[in-house]
Order: C-alpha cells, then structure tokens, then sequence
C-alpha cells in the first residue's frame, strides 16, 4: 500500500467515526428526552442520597460505641499534630536563641570582670538562674498549649456528640 492509500483509508475511517458519533448522540437524545426517565433519575438521586446520609449517621454512631475514629476525628487530630509541631519548632528556635544570649552574657561577664575575679561559680550560677528562667517560661508556655489542645479536642468530641444526637 502507497502513502496515497493510507491516507484515503484513515480518512474513510474518520469519516465512518463520524458518522456512527453522530448516530449514538441522535440515539442517547431520543432516549433521555422523555419525562419518566428524568423523573426515575431523580427520584433514584434522592434515594441514593438519604441512603448515603444514614450509612454516615450510622458510621458515626458506631465509631462512638466501638470507640474508633471517623474521618473527621483522624483529620482533626492531623491538625492539631500540625499546630503541635509547629508550636515545638517555634520552642526550639527560642532555646537556641535563650543558649545564644547566655553565650554572649557570659562573653560579657568575662571582659568585664577583672582576670583573677574570674569565677567559675559566679558564672554557672548566672547560667543556672538564666536557665531556670527560662525553662519556667517554657514550662508555662507549653503547659498552656496542652490545655488548649485539650480544650479543643473536648469542643470537638461534644460537637461530634450532639451531631451524632439528632
């Protein structure tokens, strides 16, 4: 077969694909233009969607009886293992900034202080008041984060429960 036949025959082909598309849409029209079809459709769509509103109801009853989560419950703890991580890395970014400015007070202390007043112990306790300071700042800082966290996972457990109580 030459070029000259190839393409006489691809073109035939698209013309018979054409044809045989216009043929099926005409079809599809003439079947799905009548009334009792639009109203079966319908009225199976609504079925459908009550069937699927109760299986979610019925999930949501049952995650609580069986004491395992949803969807919901497993997206609303990825959030808050966000906010936790996030509120971690804002603490270790303090400590390194708390461990840098107790480096530079203690460069400080050095050149202030003549050669022979130099003591160790005047420095660890400066260290060691700085650091309790510090951590008791911490300390305060992530004791409330974890009641927060706390108090948003009780809201969102009674708001499960009065969806779930309809």
């Amino acid at each position: 077969m030459s070029d000259n036949d190839h393409q006489e025959l691809y073109d035939d082909l698209k013309k018979i694909g054409f044809k045989l598309e216009q043929e099926i849409n005409d079809w599809i029209k003439e079947n799905l233009n009548h009334e009792k079809v639009i109203i079966g459709a319908s009225a199976a769509g609504k079925f459908y969607s009550e069937m699927i509103k109760k299986l979610h109801y019925y999930a949501n009853f049952l995650s609580l009886q069986l004491n395992f989560p949803t969807k919901d419950d497993v997206a609303n703890t990825a959030k808050l293992i966000i906010q936790a991580e996030e509120k971690i890395d804002h603490l270790e970014e303090q400590i390194d900034q708390l461990s840098k400015a107790i480096e530079s007070m203690k460069g400080q202390l050095k050149e202030q202080a003549p050669a022979e007043k130099q003591d160790e112990d005047t420095f660890s306790f400066v260290k060691d008041e700085i650091l309790k300071m510090h951590l008791t700042r911490w300390k305060k800082n992530s004791d409330t984060f974890l009641n927060q966290t706390y108090k948003q996972h009780l809201i969102q457990k009674k708001r499960r429960k009065g969806s779930d109580g309809r």
